[in-house]
Protein backbone atom coordinates (compact mmCIF):
# COMPACT_ATOMS: atom_id res chain seq x y z
CA UNK A 1 0.00 0.00 0.00
CA UNK A 2 0.99 3.76 -0.89
CA UNK A 3 2.14 4.44 3.34
CA UNK A 4 3.45 1.08 3.58
CA UNK A 5 0.16 0.30 6.01
CA UNK A 6 -2.40 -2.59 5.15
CA UNK A 7 -5.51 -1.19 4.31
CA UNK A 8 -8.76 -1.34 6.77
CA UNK A 9 -11.99 -2.40 5.78
CA UNK A 10 -14.36 -1.75 7.80
CA UNK A 11 -17.24 -3.94 6.66
CA UNK A 12 -20.78 -2.97 7.27
CA UNK A 13 -23.17 -5.68 7.32
CA UNK A 14 -25.47 -6.14 4.85
CA UNK A 15 -23.42 -3.27 2.28
CA UNK A 16 -22.01 -5.99 -0.35
CA UNK A 17 -18.89 -6.57 1.70
CA UNK A 18 -18.46 -10.16 1.41
CA UNK A 19 -18.63 -9.61 -2.33
CA UNK A 20 -15.58 -6.64 -1.58
CA UNK A 21 -13.70 -9.09 0.46
CA UNK A 22 -13.53 -12.22 -1.99
CA UNK A 23 -12.87 -9.57 -5.25
CA UNK A 24 -9.40 -8.60 -2.44
CA UNK A 25 -8.74 -12.17 -1.94
CA UNK A 26 -8.73 -12.70 -5.86
CA UNK A 27 -6.56 -9.38 -5.99
CA UNK A 28 -4.21 -9.80 -3.01
CA UNK A 29 -4.12 -13.80 -1.71
CA UNK A 30 -5.73 -14.87 0.33
CA UNK A 31 -2.92 -15.24 2.52
CA UNK A 32 -2.53 -11.51 2.40
CA UNK A 33 -5.68 -10.27 3.93
CA UNK A 34 -6.32 -11.09 7.76
CA UNK A 35 -9.96 -11.24 9.15
CA UNK A 36 -11.55 -10.23 12.25
CA UNK A 37 -15.04 -11.30 12.81
CA UNK A 38 -15.21 -12.13 16.47
CA UNK A 39 -14.00 -14.34 18.88
CA UNK A 40 -16.21 -17.20 17.71
CA UNK A 41 -16.23 -17.24 13.75
CA UNK A 42 -13.97 -19.14 12.24
CA UNK A 43 -13.05 -16.79 9.50
CA UNK A 44 -10.98 -14.61 12.00
CA UNK A 45 -7.37 -15.36 11.31
CA UNK A 46 -4.50 -16.91 13.97
CA UNK A 47 -3.17 -13.26 14.43
CA UNK A 48 -5.92 -11.47 15.68
CA UNK A 49 -6.64 -14.28 18.12
CA UNK A 50 -2.95 -13.99 19.81
CA UNK A 51 -2.63 -10.32 19.73
CA UNK A 52 -6.38 -8.99 20.38
CA UNK A 53 -8.08 -11.59 21.86
CA UNK A 54 -5.96 -14.12 23.82
CA UNK A 55 -3.11 -11.44 24.98
CA UNK A 56 -4.42 -7.88 23.98
CA UNK A 57 -1.61 -5.87 22.32
CA UNK A 58 -2.51 -4.11 19.71
CA UNK A 59 1.20 -2.37 18.87
CA UNK A 60 2.52 -5.94 18.24
CA UNK A 61 -0.53 -7.07 15.98
CA UNK A 62 0.18 -4.15 13.71
CA UNK A 63 3.52 -5.15 13.55
CA UNK A 64 2.62 -8.69 13.37
CA UNK A 65 0.45 -7.57 9.78
CA UNK A 66 3.25 -5.91 8.57
CA UNK A 67 5.65 -8.14 8.81
CA UNK A 68 3.55 -10.89 7.62
CA UNK A 69 2.78 -8.52 4.86
CA UNK A 70 -0.45 -8.62 5.00
CA UNK A 71 -2.55 -6.27 2.42
CA UNK A 72 -5.81 -5.94 4.12
CA UNK A 73 -7.48 -6.03 7.29
CA UNK A 74 -10.98 -6.82 7.20
CA UNK A 75 -13.87 -7.30 10.02
CA UNK A 76 -17.15 -6.55 11.20
CA UNK A 77 -15.24 -3.70 13.44
CA UNK A 78 -15.30 -0.54 14.02
CA UNK A 79 -13.50 2.10 12.33
CA UNK A 80 -11.67 2.94 16.09
CA UNK A 81 -10.57 -0.61 16.75
CA UNK A 82 -7.73 -0.11 14.00
CA UNK A 83 -7.44 3.21 13.30
CA UNK A 84 -4.90 4.57 15.14
CA UNK A 85 -2.64 1.84 13.83
CA UNK A 86 -3.58 1.56 10.34
CA UNK A 87 -4.48 5.17 9.49
CA UNK A 88 -7.31 7.47 8.29
CA UNK A 89 -5.94 7.20 4.42
CA UNK A 90 -6.19 3.10 4.89
CA UNK A 91 -9.35 2.72 6.49
CA UNK A 92 -12.55 2.12 3.52
CA UNK A 93 -16.24 0.75 3.86
CA UNK A 94 -19.35 0.41 1.44
CA UNK A 95 -22.60 2.28 2.84
CA UNK A 96 -26.23 1.05 2.28
CA UNK A 97 -29.25 2.83 2.24
CA UNK A 98 -30.09 2.54 5.84
CA UNK A 99 -33.99 1.22 5.93
CA UNK A 100 -33.02 -1.62 3.30
CA UNK A 101 -29.88 -2.59 4.66
CA UNK A 102 -32.07 -3.49 7.98
CA UNK A 103 -34.19 -5.15 6.34
CA UNK A 104 -31.59 -7.27 4.29
CA UNK A 105 -29.86 -7.74 7.46
CA UNK A 106 -33.25 -8.94 9.28
CA UNK A 107 -33.64 -11.47 6.80
CA UNK A 108 -30.24 -12.64 7.49
CA UNK A 109 -30.87 -13.23 11.08
CA UNK A 110 -34.21 -15.15 10.80
CA UNK A 111 -32.29 -17.39 7.67
CA UNK A 112 -28.85 -17.92 9.26
CA UNK A 113 -29.35 -17.37 12.84
CA UNK A 114 -32.96 -18.35 13.31
CA UNK A 115 -33.90 -15.29 14.63
CA UNK A 116 -37.76 -15.36 15.61
CA UNK A 117 -38.83 -11.81 16.74
CA UNK A 118 -40.64 -9.94 14.54
CA UNK A 119 -39.13 -7.44 11.85
CA UNK A 120 -40.37 -4.63 14.43
CA UNK A 121 -38.19 -6.34 17.60
CA UNK A 122 -35.54 -6.94 15.88
CA UNK A 123 -34.92 -2.83 14.16
CA UNK A 124 -35.77 -1.92 17.89
CA UNK A 125 -33.11 -3.52 19.20
CA UNK A 126 -30.10 -0.37 19.79
CA UNK A 127 -27.48 -2.73 18.52
CA UNK A 128 -29.17 -2.23 15.10
CA UNK A 129 -30.02 1.00 15.43
CA UNK A 130 -27.77 3.69 13.47
CA UNK A 131 -25.79 0.48 12.59
CA UNK A 132 -23.30 2.47 10.06
CA UNK A 133 -22.45 5.30 11.50
CA UNK A 134 -22.18 4.05 14.77
CA UNK A 135 -19.41 1.69 12.78
CA UNK A 136 -17.78 4.96 11.41
CA UNK A 137 -17.77 6.53 15.49
CA UNK A 138 -19.73 9.01 13.90
CA UNK A 139 -16.71 10.63 12.63
CA UNK A 140 -16.79 13.07 9.64
CA UNK A 141 -17.12 10.62 6.16
CA UNK A 142 -14.97 13.21 4.33
CA UNK A 143 -12.26 11.41 6.66
CA UNK A 144 -12.30 8.22 5.69
CA UNK A 145 -9.76 6.91 2.89
CA UNK A 146 -13.01 6.01 0.74
CA UNK A 147 -16.47 5.27 1.12
CA UNK A 148 -18.47 3.63 -1.59
CA UNK A 149 -22.14 2.87 -1.95
CA UNK A 150 -23.37 0.05 -2.29
CA UNK A 151 -26.15 0.92 -5.11
CA UNK A 152 -23.12 1.74 -7.28
CA UNK A 153 -21.25 -1.24 -6.72
CA UNK A 154 -19.66 -1.61 -9.62
CA UNK A 155 -18.89 2.45 -9.48
CA UNK A 156 -17.09 2.12 -6.40
CA UNK A 157 -15.18 -0.61 -7.25
CA UNK A 158 -13.64 1.31 -10.03
CA UNK A 159 -13.21 4.30 -7.94
CA UNK A 160 -11.58 2.53 -4.97
CA UNK A 161 -9.16 0.64 -7.48
CA UNK A 162 -7.59 3.83 -9.49
CA UNK A 163 -7.66 5.56 -5.40
CA UNK A 164 -5.64 2.21 -4.04
CA UNK A 165 -3.93 1.81 -6.90
CA UNK A 166 -5.46 -2.15 -7.39
CA UNK A 167 -7.30 -4.27 -9.23
CA UNK A 168 -9.44 -5.86 -7.27
CA UNK A 169 -12.24 -7.43 -9.10
CA UNK A 170 -16.37 -7.42 -9.53
CA UNK A 171 -16.78 -10.65 -9.13
CA UNK A 172 -20.60 -10.92 -10.03
CA UNK A 173 -20.99 -14.58 -8.39
CA UNK A 174 -20.76 -12.94 -4.95
CA UNK A 175 -21.97 -10.17 -5.50
CA UNK A 176 -25.87 -11.13 -4.68
CA UNK A 177 -26.97 -8.50 -7.37
CA UNK A 178 -30.53 -10.50 -6.25
CA UNK A 179 -30.31 -9.73 -3.18
CA UNK A 180 -29.27 -6.23 -3.34
CA UNK A 181 -31.60 -5.42 -6.33
CA UNK A 182 -34.65 -6.82 -4.05
CA UNK A 183 -36.43 -4.33 -2.97
CA UNK A 184 -37.46 -5.17 0.87
CA UNK A 185 -41.43 -4.08 1.34
CA UNK A 186 -42.36 -2.69 4.36
CA UNK A 187 -45.36 -0.81 5.62
CA UNK A 188 -45.51 2.69 6.02
CA UNK A 189 -45.60 3.01 9.94
CA UNK A 190 -42.54 0.84 9.62
CA UNK A 191 -40.57 2.93 7.50
CA UNK A 192 -41.65 5.85 9.33
CA UNK A 193 -40.42 4.52 12.84
CA UNK A 194 -37.37 3.05 10.83
CA UNK A 195 -36.72 6.51 9.64
CA UNK A 196 -37.12 8.28 13.08
CA UNK A 197 -34.84 5.68 14.77
CA UNK A 198 -32.22 5.78 12.09
CA UNK A 199 -31.88 9.77 11.65
CA UNK A 200 -28.12 9.68 12.01
CA UNK A 201 -27.27 7.12 9.39
CA UNK A 202 -29.89 8.28 6.64
CA UNK A 203 -28.64 11.59 7.45
CA UNK A 204 -24.97 10.41 6.92
CA UNK A 205 -25.64 8.02 4.07
CA UNK A 206 -27.08 11.10 2.07
CA UNK A 207 -23.74 12.96 2.77
CA UNK A 208 -21.75 10.15 1.76
CA UNK A 209 -24.13 10.01 -1.70
CA UNK A 210 -22.85 13.82 -2.04
CA UNK A 211 -19.26 12.45 -1.62
CA UNK A 212 -18.95 9.93 -3.71
CA UNK A 213 -20.58 12.33 -6.76
CA UNK A 214 -17.89 15.00 -5.92
CA UNK A 215 -14.91 12.06 -5.94
CA UNK A 216 -16.41 11.10 -8.95
CA UNK A 217 -16.44 14.53 -10.67
CA UNK A 218 -12.53 15.06 -9.82
CA UNK A 219 -11.46 11.91 -10.93
CA UNK A 220 -13.43 12.60 -13.81
CA UNK A 221 -11.32 16.17 -14.55
CA UNK A 222 -7.92 14.12 -13.51
CA UNK A 223 -7.57 16.12 -10.48
CA UNK A 224 -6.22 15.00 -7.28
CA UNK A 225 -8.95 14.78 -4.63
CA UNK A 226 -8.83 16.27 -1.16
CA UNK A 227 -10.36 15.42 1.85
CA UNK A 228 -11.64 17.95 3.83
CA UNK A 229 -14.73 20.38 5.53
CA UNK A 230 -15.81 23.16 7.48
CA UNK A 231 -16.22 22.38 10.91
CA UNK A 232 -17.01 25.59 12.10
CA UNK A 233 -17.88 29.08 10.77
CA UNK A 234 -18.90 31.78 13.06
CA UNK A 235 -18.80 35.51 12.23
CA UNK A 236 -15.55 36.10 13.03
CA UNK A 237 -14.06 32.85 11.42
CA UNK A 238 -14.11 29.75 9.59
CA UNK A 239 -11.74 26.84 10.38
CA UNK A 240 -11.95 22.95 9.30
CA UNK A 241 -9.38 20.34 8.24
CA UNK A 242 -8.12 19.20 4.72
CA UNK A 243 -5.70 16.65 3.29
CA UNK A 244 -4.53 16.40 -0.27
CA UNK A 245 -5.59 12.09 -0.43
CA UNK A 246 -1.83 10.72 -1.65
CA UNK A 247 0.34 13.23 -0.92
CA UNK A 248 1.36 15.14 2.50
CA UNK A 249 2.12 18.30 0.73
CA UNK A 250 -0.01 21.31 2.36
CA UNK A 251 -3.72 22.20 0.83
CA UNK A 252 -3.95 25.69 0.37
CA UNK A 253 -7.56 26.73 1.12
CA UNK A 254 -9.32 30.02 -0.79
CA UNK A 255 -11.75 31.09 1.39
CA UNK A 256 -14.95 33.56 -0.12
CA UNK A 257 -17.69 35.50 1.80
CA UNK A 258 -21.12 35.80 0.53
CA UNK A 259 -19.18 35.05 -3.08
CA UNK A 260 -16.51 36.91 -2.88
CA UNK A 261 -13.12 35.78 -2.17
CA UNK A 262 -11.90 36.80 1.02
CA UNK A 263 -8.31 35.71 1.56
CA UNK A 264 -6.28 31.94 1.68
CA UNK A 265 -4.78 29.88 3.79
CA UNK A 266 -2.90 26.28 4.31
CA UNK A 267 -4.64 23.50 6.23
CA UNK A 268 -1.14 22.86 8.37
CA UNK A 269 -2.07 23.52 11.60
CA UNK A 270 -2.35 20.79 14.43
CA UNK A 271 -6.03 18.97 15.00
CA UNK A 272 -5.70 17.59 18.27
CA UNK A 273 -9.34 16.34 17.74
CA UNK A 274 -8.23 14.00 14.93
CA UNK A 275 -5.00 12.43 16.37
CA UNK A 276 -6.59 9.22 17.92
CA UNK A 277 -7.88 8.64 13.88
CA UNK A 278 -3.96 8.55 12.98
CA UNK A 279 -4.64 11.74 10.21
CA UNK A 280 -1.88 12.37 7.54
CA UNK A 281 0.89 14.85 8.41
CA UNK A 282 0.65 13.72 11.94
CA UNK A 283 -2.79 15.64 12.75
CA UNK A 284 -1.12 19.03 11.37
CA UNK A 285 -3.91 20.05 8.54
CA UNK A 286 -6.22 21.91 10.41
CA UNK A 287 -7.40 25.62 8.73
CA UNK A 288 -8.81 28.38 9.95
CA UNK A 289 -9.29 32.02 8.42
CA UNK A 290 -10.80 35.37 10.34
CA UNK A 291 -13.85 36.30 8.80
CA UNK A 292 -15.86 39.93 9.24
CA UNK A 293 -19.42 37.90 9.00
CA UNK A 294 -22.69 38.88 9.78
CA UNK A 295 -25.37 35.85 10.69
CA UNK A 296 -26.73 34.92 7.72
CA UNK A 297 -23.82 35.19 5.57
CA UNK A 298 -22.57 31.95 3.86
CA UNK A 299 -19.14 30.86 3.26
CA UNK A 300 -17.59 28.46 0.91
CA UNK A 301 -13.85 27.22 1.43
CA UNK A 302 -12.65 25.50 -2.01
CA UNK A 303 -8.99 24.23 -3.00
CA UNK A 304 -7.16 26.92 -4.47
CA UNK A 305 -4.96 24.05 -7.25
CA UNK A 306 -8.29 22.45 -8.04
CA UNK A 307 -11.70 24.27 -6.94
CA UNK A 308 -12.65 21.82 -5.08
CA UNK A 309 -15.75 22.74 -3.00
CA UNK A 310 -14.73 21.13 0.60
CA UNK A 311 -17.76 20.07 2.12
CA UNK A 312 -20.81 22.49 1.40
CA UNK A 313 -21.33 25.93 1.55
CA UNK A 314 -22.04 26.68 5.05
CA UNK A 315 -24.52 29.70 6.47
CA UNK A 316 -23.27 31.64 9.27
CA UNK A 317 -24.64 31.08 12.79
CA UNK A 318 -23.48 32.75 15.17
CA UNK A 319 -24.17 30.08 17.90
CA UNK A 320 -21.99 26.59 16.35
Amino acid sequence: MQDGSPLFFIHIPKTAGTSFRKGAESHFGESRICYDYGIQVPETSPAVHRHIYKTPDSWAFFQALKENDHAMLSGHVPLGKYVAGLGLRQSMTFVREPLQRIASEYKHFVRHYGFTGSFEAFYRMPRFVNRQSKMLANNPPEALGFIGITEHYAESLSLLNWRYGTEIPLLSQNLGRRQLEEHHEMTEAQATELSQLNRRDLEMYRHCLELFAKRQEVRGQGLPYVHGVIQQCRPGQVAGFAWWETTDEPVEITVSLNGKDIGNTRAVNLRHGLLRLNPPRGGHVGFHLGLKAREGDWVACRVSATGQLLGSVRVVKPTE
